[in-house]
Formats: C-alpha cells, structure tokens, sequence
C-alpha cells in the first residue's frame, strides 16, 4: 500500500492548522517524531522549529544522530538542555508511579516555554494509534490526555494517531527517510527513566546508557522489534566484592513484535549471554550481575514503569 495519498492529506492539514504562523515539532529521532518533522517541514519550511529535549534520559550520543540526519534533509534541530532541571525534579523519587507524571510536566512545561518564546500557535508531536489504544487500557502515556493549556499551548497537531509503527515505517520510508529512522527500534518518550527502577540518579541511568549500547550492539543481528536494558533497585554481592551487596542488577530485555500490542521475547544462546555479560562487566566495577527477561507481552508489558 502507498502512502502518498496520506502524505499529502497530512501536509495540507498541517498547512490549514498552522497558517502563516510559526509551529513548533519535538523531535527526539524515532521514527514517529522524524515522520511528523518531515510532514511538518515540508509543509511549513522556515515557520517550523524543531527541538530535541536533552533531559539526561536520552541514549548515547542521541542528539548528534538526529543533527546530523535532519541537516540532510534541511531541518535544523535545535537543543534544548534540561538535564539538570530533569534530576533535580526526579531527585529522591523512588516510587515508580510518580516518574512518568515528573518526566511529562518537565517535557511539557520545556516545550510550552519553547512555543511561547518562538511566538508558535502550534505543537506537532508523533502520538500514534498504539499510544491511543494501550491509554484507553489503563497504561499511562506520557503524551496522551495532556491538558495542554496548562502549559500554554493552544493548538496540538498529532498525524500520525490512525496509525501503528508498521504504517508508520512505511511513510518514513516513502518520504525517504534513510533506514537508520525508518527501521530504528521503538524508544520511549520518557526514556532511559522508566527502566530505571526505584531511586533515580545519574549513576544508574549513565549504568543504562552505556549497557543499551552495549546490547543494541551485540543483538542487531537477531532484527529485535526493541531491545531494553533496565537497573534493579535493589544490590547484590559480587565475587568482586563479597563483604557486602553494593552492585548493581542489569536486566536485558528484546522482544519481536509488529505493532508493541503483543510481544515475544528473544531467548539468547548460552554464547550470547556469555558476551553481553562479559560486556556489561566492563562498564564499571558497579555492576554486579546480569539477568536476561524472557517474559512475553502479555503478561508482561515491553517496558518496565
């Protein structure tokens, strides 16, 4: 199926809700957002800012990627750093449930500033159809029901909320997008957070970093829908260091999936678990042990908060 038909319903759209204003589009380098900048950019040219949020929660090196895709198709991704207003909002906060709340005020109030400042009616975002369907099921979104008012935007244009991420990769690919966003792995809004359980600091979220690289790495081959990388709150004894538990659990997730609805974990070779965990060791002496998820969704959800 084509999507060219979409592409220029969606293009005009923008253009009718936008105007001769300004809009403003997150931008974080998935394929949902990178599909939205595109439509919007072609729609509005120079009358469309775009904006990657550094709030310490991104992966490795995640910024300079998107720079440097986006300059090539002439959209130039500004940065707007909030790492530090980010931990210190997530400071002490160890219950699970109050996370994804802190991470969308903070994205919210930095994007509600950011379109005020630029004199935008308008935000573009990439809400899909399966961020619509999992809200309506009980699991909090962090872009979905937003009051977006109480952050001083007025107008919200999400195009992509018919589709699932397979539709979406098909767009990407028609707008020609190169396939380092086309076929990237789904990451969440809330990032690196919400596979950090219990308390939140920069050790164990800079633990995460580096062990998702590690294992997006090593499993490219296997074509995981997502791979996920999470640190325990509680720690454990070492042969490191028997006198006490003070190392850290490293929990490696992957799974296949078509549209995150349902999932099936990726169950390594006893050689693959071998290496990551000889890998994941080299990270720092503060990890203490590595454990590989296998459980499906259902039961389990893909992510971890």
């Amino acid at each position: 199926m084509g999507y060219e038909g979409f592409i220029n319903q969606k293009i005009e759209e923008i253009k009718n809700k936008v105007g001769n204003g300004k809009a403003v589009v997150a931008l974080s380098g998935g394929v949902d957002s990178s599909v939205v900048a595109v439509l919007a950019h072609r729609a509005l040219g120079e009358n469309l800012e775009a904006y990657f949020i550094d709030d310490y929660l991104r992966k490795k090196e995640e910024y300079e990627f998107v720079r440097e895709i986006f300059a090539r198709v002439g959209i130039n991704v500004k940065l707007c750093d909030v790492k530090e207003e980010m931990l210190m909002a997530l400071e002490g906060v160890s219950d699970n449930t109050e996370k994804r709340p802190i991470f969308r005020k903070v994205f919210y109030n930095t994007f509600g500033k950011l379109v005020q400042q630029s004199g935008a009616k308008c935000f573009l975002q990439g809400t899909n159809k399966a961020d619509l369907v999992m809200f309506g099921k009980g699991q909090l979104q962090h872009n979905v029901g937003i009051p977006f008012e109480e952050y001083g935007i007025e107008k919200v244009i999400e195009s992509l909320t018919e589709l699932y991420k397979p539709q979406i990769r098909e767009v990407a690919r028609e707008l020609g997008l190169p396939s380092s966003i086309s076929e990237r792995q789904p990451f969440p809004g809330p990032g690196l957070l919400i596979r950090c359980l219990g308390e939140v600091t920069r050790e164990k979220l800079d633990l995460i970093r580096e062990g998702l690289a590690i294992a997006e790495e090593e499993l490219a081959y296997l074509n995981p829908f997502q791979v996920v990388v999470a640190i325990s709150d509680e720690k454990v004894c070492s042969m490191r260091d028997r006198a006490e538990p003070n190392k850290y659990i490293l929990i490696v997730r992957a799974v296949e999936s078509k549209d995150a609805m349902t999932a099936r974990a990726i169950v390594p070779s006893q050689g693959l678990k071998a290496k990551l965990e000889e890998r994941f060791m080299s990270i720092s002496d503060k990890v203490g042990r590595v454990i590989w998820d296998t459980t499906d969704k259902p039961p389990a959800t893909i992510e971890y908060i």
